[in-house]
């Protein structure tokens, strides 16, 4: 039985797991794009490393599968697991999210600079959730250093 918050938080990830995938679910462990991104963000904050076969599997369907179309939650997690794994497809994972993004952000009147997907998710939070959520995508790489590589030499002068 795990003891303390972070145990109790990789119990349940791991009780919303298919294991056969490494695919998580919300409530059972019926797979889904993304609380399997999600989940797969967190357990790398829980210190799960790659190297695991199922693990890794999971993340490389990830970033084969490519960024949403309109589902900026999803894009947000699954974009902080390629950069913090340092995943192989990171640069075209990145490439594609940057374009699908610069492509589909409004350009004119008061909606300038912002973004609005109509779908489910987007009707629900508005303009201002999807936008600050594609911002906070496209910074990923500044607000975050990798999790599995060695930080940078940053002398002190």
């Amino acid at each position: 039985m795990p003891t303390g918050l972070y145990g109790r938080v990789r119990e349940f990830l791991l009780s919303v797991r298919d294991e056969s995938t490494y695919g998580f679910g919300y409530r059972s462990a019926e797979p889904r794009p993304t609380t399997t991104a999600i989940a797969l963000t967190l357990m790398m904050y829980l210190g799960h490393p790659p190297g695991n076969t199922n693990f890794d599997a999971a993340v490389d369907r990830m970033a084969r599968a490519g960024p949403s179309a309109s589902n900026v939650y999803h894009n947000y997690y699954a974009t902080l697991a390629l950069h913090h794994f340092r995943h192989r497809r990171w640069d075209q994972w990145n490439a594609a999210l940057q374009n699908h993004l610069i492509r589909t952000q409004a350009t004119e009147g008061h909606e300038a600079g912002s973004w609005h997907f109509k779908d489910r998710w987007g009707d629900v939070g508005g303009r201002v959730y999807t936008t600050a959520m594609c911002a906070l995508t496209l910074e990923v790489y500044y607000r975050f250093l990798p999790l599995y590589e060695a930080p940078p030499d940053f002398p002190l002068q």
